[in-house]
Formats: C-alpha cells, sequence, structure tokens
C-alpha cells in the first residue's frame, strides 16, 4: 500500500507506482490547463459522464499540489477540494480505473468527511487521465449519495474508459493547437466504431455524437489499408463530422475509399497516416492535397491497437492563411532587396561624403604642414648657406650644424605626428616610469608654455607603462601647447598621474575594468566650446588661423592613446578651465628600472663586410653609401631589387648585408627581403622606410628596420645587429 499524498511517500514507495509525483506535477503544469475558465467541451464531458450512469455528480478533475482542481462538474457547486478530503487522489495511485462500491465499507473513505456528512457520498468510479508516458493527472468519475452494491457495467467501464481517452485527447489537442487556429474549439473524440450498440451505451454513443459534430474543425475517423509489404496504399472514413464536408468538399464520404473518391490523392498522406497507425506515435504538421486544392493543418493519432489500423484525423483548411503567408514572404523578399539598395545608394552617399571629406581635408592640411615646414626649410637652407663662408668661426660653423641637425629631428617628429594620426605607425614601445618620462620634459614644457604660465607636476610613484615614449612627449607637448593657447599665455598649468582601475565611458565605448595609469593635464583657462567639443579629436579639425597648425594635435593624441590600448578623457567649462585624461594601460613589470640608452660610439674602423645598398632615390642612396663607408663597411649602390638580386646570384658571398628601401618600383624591399630569405637564408637583411603602411608590413613580417629620418647611430646599430645575427 502506497501512502498518499505521494511526495511523502519513500524512493522505493514512489518507486512502486512508476512514476514519481515531482515528474507528474511538471507534466500537469505543462498542459496549462489549472485555474482556466469553463469550457463546454469539458463540461459536456462531465454531463455525459453522470448521464451514462444516471449519477448526480460527474466531474473532470485534476490533481494539483495540494488540491483537488475540478476542470468540470455536475452536482458539485465548488471550484475545488483540498486533498485530505479527495477520493480522486487515492484514485490516481491505481494501475486502472478505481470503482468503490460503497464507500462507507472502505477504510480509505469511511471517515471521510464527504462521506460520513448527512447524505453523503456513497459510490464512485473514476477513470484515470493519463499522459502517454503513463503519469497520471486526474480523473473522469461519477459519484452517487446511494452505494451501489453491483459496481458498473462492462459498457459503463468503457464509456468511463472512453470519456477519459476524450479528455487526455482534448487536452492533447488543446495545447498543441491553440495557438494555431483560433476556430478550434473543442478537441477531437476518441471514436471506437466497433462499439456495441446496446441500449445503455447508445445513450452515451448520441451524446458523444453530439459533441462530435459539434467540432468547428474537420475531424474523421479512417480505416487504414496496406498491401502485402505493409505500405500503406488506401483509406476508407468510417466516420465524420459537418465540419468535414465544409473543410474538404467531399460529401457521403462515410464509408468510401479515398482512392475512389480523390484517384489523384497524394502517397504522402497514406504513408503519414500509415505511419501512426502502425507506431502509435500521434504527428502534426501542415501539408498540401493538390488534388483537393487546398492546403491543411493537420493533428492525427491512434485509435485503439495497431491491429485496429484505425487513425483519428482533426484537421482546418488552412489555404487562406498559406497563400496569405506565401504573399507575406513574397512581400518581405520585395522589401528586403529594396533595403539592400536603400543601404547600397547610402553607402555610396557615405562614400562621396567620405571623399568630400578627404579633399576639405586636404585643403586644411595644406596650410598648416605648408607653413610648419617652410619654417623648418628656413632654418636648413640658412644654415647651410652661411656654412659656405670660408671665413665662418669654428663655435659659429659648429651652432650652425648643430640647427641643422635639431631641425631636422623637428621635421621628423612632423612626420611622425602625421603617421600617428594616421594610426598605422608602428610604435617603438618601452618600459618606463610615467613620472620620471614627465620630469625629464618638464623644462621644455615651462619653455614651451612661457614663464606667465606657472607648471605644476604632480606624479605617483611606480606608474609604469609600456609605450612609445617620444609619442608620448608628443601628445603632452601638443596638450601643454592647446592649454598655453586656452590660456592666452598666462595662468597654471597642472600634470598629473595616477593609477585608476578602469577607463570611465567615454563618447559611445562602455566602461572598461583594468588596470591603468591615468595623466591629466589641466589648464585654468575658459574650457572649449560646447559647439566644438564633440569635434576636437576630428582629423584636422582646428579653430587656429590658416598656418598656426594642422589641427593634427589632439588627433595625434587620441591615435596614440588607442593605439597603446587606451583613451582619452575630456572635462570642461567656463569657470573650471579644461582637463584632458589619458588613460594607458598600467605595465606589470613595475619593479624593472628603465635607464638611460646605452650609447656605443661610432667606429669607422675598417670592418670586414660588404654591404649591398639598394635604394631607388639617387641622392638618399649616394648618402647611405657615404655613410656605410664611414662606418668601415665596404658597399656597393644599386637602384633597384632585381639588380640586386642579379649581383648575389653572381657571387652569394661577395656581400654579407643587404641593406634595401621598402617603397621601389618593380620589386618593393619587402619582396626583396622575401625572396633572398628563400634563396640565401643566412644572409641577413635590413628595410627602412618612412611610409607608415610599409612599417606596419614589416613590423608584421618580422624584418629588422629603421625608420627615415634615420641617424648615423641608428645605421650603425642596425647593421651591427645584422652582422651579429649572421655570425651566429
Amino acid at each position: 500500500m502506497v501512502s498518499f499524498p505521494p511526495d511523502d511517500a519513500s524512493q522505493s514507495e514512489q518507486q512502486q507506482l512508476g512514476w514519481l509525483e515531482s515528474d507528474r506535477i511538471a507534466a500537469l503544469n505543462a498542459y496549462r490547463v489549472l485555474d482556466t475558465p469553463r469550457e463546454k467541451q469539458f463540461d459536456d464531458i462531465a454531463e455525459l459522464a453522470a448521464a451514462a450512469f444516471d449519477a448526480p455528480i460527474g466531474v473532470v478533475n485534476f490533481i494539483a499540489t495540494g488540491r483537488q482542481w475540478f476542470k468540470a462538474e455536475v452536482g458539485v457547486g465548488a471550484p475545488e477540494l483540498p486533498l485530505e478530503v479527495s477520493i480522486c487522489a487515492h484514485a490516481i495511485l491505481q494501475d486502472d480505473l478505481m470503482v468503490v462500491q460503497d464507500t462507507r465499507l472502505d477504510p480509505r473513505f469511511d471517515c471521510n468527511p464527504l462521506v460520513t456528512a448527512e447524505n453523503g457520498l456513497r459510490f464512485y468510479a473514476g477513470a484515470l487521465l493519463k499522459t502517454a508516458d503513463g503519469l497520471p493527472l486526474g480523473t473522469v468519475c461519477v459519484l452517487d449519495r446511494q452505494p451501489r452494491p453491483d459496481g458498473i457495467t462492462a459498457r459503463q467501464r468503457l464509456t468511463l474508459e472512453v470519456l477519459a481517452r476524450q479528455v487526455m485527447t482534448q487536452l492533447e489537442l488543446r495545447r498543441t493547437l491553440v495557438e494555431a487556429d483560433s476556430r478550434t474549439k473543442a478537441l477531437a473524440n476518441e471514436v471506437d466504431a466497433r462499439k456495441s450498440a446496446d441500449a445503455a451505451l447508445s445513450r452515451s454513443r448520441e451524446r458523444y455524437r453530439s459533441l462530435f459534430m459539434s467540432i468547428d474543425a474537420g475531424f474523421c475517423v479512417i480505416e487504414m489499408k496496406f498491401d502485402e509489404r505493409t505500405r500503406p496504399v488506401d483509406y476508407r472514413f468510417v466516420e465524420v463530422n459537418d465540419a468535414f464536408v465544409r473543410n474538404t468538399g467531399l460529401t457521403e464520404a462515410e464509408g468510401k475509399w479515398v482512392r475512389d473518391m480523390v484517384p489523384q490523392h497524394e502517397q504522402h498522406w497514406f504513408d503519414i497516416y500509415g505511419q501512426v497507425a502502425i507506431t502509435g506515435e500521434p504527428t502534426r504538421f501542415e501539408h498540401s492535397a493538390d488534388a483537393l486544392g487546398r492546403y491543411y493543418d493537420v493533428y492525427a493519432f491512434r485509435i485503439g491497437e495497431a491491429t485496429d489500423r484505425q487513425v483519428a484525423v482533426m484537421f482546418n483548411d488552412i489555404t487562406d492563411r498559406r497563400r496569405t503567408e506565401i504573399n507575406l514572404q513574397k512581400l518581405t523578399e520585395t522589401l528586403d532587396a529594396r533595403v539592400l539598395e536603400v543601404l547600397a545608394d547610402r553607402e555610396q552617399a557615405h562614400e562621396a561624403l567620405r571623399q568630400a571629406q578627404k579633399l576639405e581635408a586636404i585643403g586644411q592640411l595644406t596650410g598648416g604642414v605648408a607653413h610648419d615646414f617652410n619654417n623648418l626649410l628656413t632654418v636648413i637652407r640658412g644654415s647651410a648657406e652661411l656654412l659656405r663662408r670660408p671665413d665662418l668661426a669654428e663655435d659659429k660653423r659648429a651652432r650652425f650644424v648643430d640647427a641643422i641637425m635639431d631641425t631636422a629631428d623637428r621635421a621628423a617628429r612632423l612626420t611622425s605626428q602625421l603617421l600617428a594620426f594616421a594610426r598605422r605607425q608602428a610604435l617603438k614601445p618601452e618600459l618606463f616610469d610615467v613620472g620620471e618620462g614627465l620630469e625629464a620634459i618638464g623644462e621644455m614644457i615651462s619653455a614651451l608654455v612661457g614663464s606667465r604660465i606657472k607648471v605644476k607636476l604632480d606624479l605617483c610613484q611606480d606608474c609604469f607603462i609600456l609605450a612609445d615614449r617620444t609619442q608620448l612627449d608628443t601628445t603632452i607637448m601638443n596638450l601643454a601647447s592647446n592649454a598655453r593657447d586656452a590660456m592666452g599665455g598666462c595662468g597654471s598649468l597642472t600634470i598629473a598621474t595616477r593609477r585608476e582601475d578602469r577607463i570611465p565611458a567615454l563618447r559611445t565605448h562602455p566602461p572598461i575594468e583594468g588596470d591603468y595609469v591615468a595623466i591629466s593635464i589641466k589648464d585654468t583657462g575658459t574650457g572649449i566650446p560646447a559647439e566644438v567639443i564633440d569635434r576636437i579629436f576630428e582629423p584636422f579639425f582646428t579653430t587656429k588661423n590658416i598656418g598656426e597648425g594642422t589641427g593634427l594635435g589632439l588627433s595625434q593624441v587620441i591615435g596614440f592613446a588607442k593605439q597603446s590600448g587606451g583613451d582619452v578623457e575630456v572635462e570642461t567649462s567656463e569657470e573650471n578651465g579644461t582637463t584632458f585624461t589619458i588613460y594607458l594601460p598600467r605595465s606589470t613589470v613595475g619593479e624593472r628600472k628603465v635607464g638611460p640608452k646605452d650609447r656605443k660610439l661610432i667606429s669607422s674602423d675598417k670592418i670586414s663586410a660588404n654591404v649591398l645598398i639598394v635604394e631607388d632615390n639617387p641622392e638618399v642612396g649616394s648618402f647611405a653609401e657615404q655613410a656605410v663607408r664611414e662606418l668601415g663597411y665596404g658597399a656597393e649602390l644599386v637602384s633597384d631589387g632585381r639588380e640586386a638580386l642579379r649581383l648575389i646570384a653572381a657571387d652569394p658571398s661577395r656581400f654579407q648585408i643587404v641593406f634595401s628601401d621598402v617603397m621601389m618600383p618593380e620589386m618593393t624591399g619587402i619582396e626583396l627581403a622575401e625572396e633572398l630569405g628563400r634563396t640565401y637564408r643566412t644572409l641577413p637583411v635590413v628595410l627602412t622606410s618612412g611610409y607608415s603602411r610599409a612599417l606596419s608590413e614589416t613590423r608584421r613580417q618580422s624584418f629588422d628596420l629603421i625608420h627615415k629620418p634615420y641617424t648615423i647611430e641608428d645605421l650603425a646599430s642596425a647593421l651591427r645587429r645584422a652582422l651579429a645575427k649572421q655570425s651566429n
């Protein structure tokens, strides 16, 4: 004997039932039937059950957690009962239909208040509502206030079981079809065409027939016909309802074979129904019936055993809906195509706008860059002319040479700034303390902003970063220069560093968690106007007059920050001035100290190595040849890569190093290096270029390179590295 409720039973007791209470409740909840409004199809079943038994009470109920809930009831007058007084709660523990002829004689119910009350319940018969997995959800039951010592007849048992199956069919169809077609008002009733026609079952049959005919959806029971290979070849209509004719156009179909009525009926209908009849697995599908000129939404399930070969079919004509879906699909495809056209047109318009903006940018760039380079050229040309004077004093000669070198460095920095703006320049990251770096350029900043602006440094310790030090210096100088102009040459400039654990939300980007060094540059100017703030990082945008700048400063700032894995925040107001904060990833190698670079003296001693120089520009090539010879190497100059390959092929041991420009006609330096790497694996190649894309490509290919303009020291170091690589 298993205790109740089942969830109070032990694991072994629940296993005796063949199911767990948790699984049963989950299956019941899946039908979403609890606490739903009354529905006629279920009410009719309750009435039919009561009438079939001539009983005052008929119920369709479900055993939920803590309660017995009535989906339909006749003679109860209440929506639910607690499980403590539920007779049906015991019925679900049975394997089959439960009949209690006299409840007062049954120890399970003799103390039940529903039984002991005046005019209490004395008779009970209930058939289980079971899922396909065998989980009992509730019962279809009848109750009487008089005992029935003779129990129930076989026909009454069959009627109750059929009604229980009808309830489960209604539940299955209700769950399956409620989202597909709102016109479906009831669910299919299983038909048993071979029931005896005695009087008691005849009344039940008539009531069932009334429900069967009232369903809005087409409904029929068919009997399958198989050939000797068990292949379905035909089916006969056993029963059809009134909606069958409306949904198919077939009249007087009962008893007829579909092949006789619709000779061109498609084979897939026979295959699907034959599979259901054989396996007992219900199926839901949509398919066309071309011979009828219609499209159907169908639910089919087997009735009885496989040997009965009977299938109940519930269907709706969805031809109009299908046509609407097809038309909608065509419309969607048309709209998709139109959207693609519009997007393509928009992209063309955007591209035209970008080209126009590029032309405008070139115009804005011309004035500023030309001004800067003209100034630099003036210094170089003037110094060179003065150096030609034969009577020039040695100290002045040295000063003019220094002026030429310093001006060349300034030109290189401007070129570097332009490449950084383009975000294609290959950075040279190194590990250094930001505070030490700022202290090193403190005097330069003071000289840049002038004596009327007080510069204050507020620097934290051990703020190490891995970044391009030169680019950071350029960034700080750009911001200091802008701050000077914003303050009109008078005020205070505070440069501070600190650690941060995230980059705040900036522009369209969300916050980014991490370990960062924040470098803030704060001025006491009048702030940035609201109409300008959104454009300050745009390429070439400047509020300065023509010739006063290129507008690349802030573009370089944000380009460097982004390229280094960080970002830039701007805070500005008319009262408090402007603060630019640069966020850069903090290096975890914070204990490492970065000292000054080792500067080796450039030696002109003779070196037993020959360098093949490949350079298409005659002036640059001549300079490189002289420089290499001054460094003590043998040197030979050719103007293109193919000539270089011919010389090396003629005598592979003649040259120990190849020093080549990257951007050359016919064969680039990268292509030359790749060819040499395949043919002469031990011959080192050093590349040089000032073109940003070439620098990025050589970095990607891992070739040794030096940037134009390069110093003699840069060249000497590169050649030493190449010679050492060859020796190894």
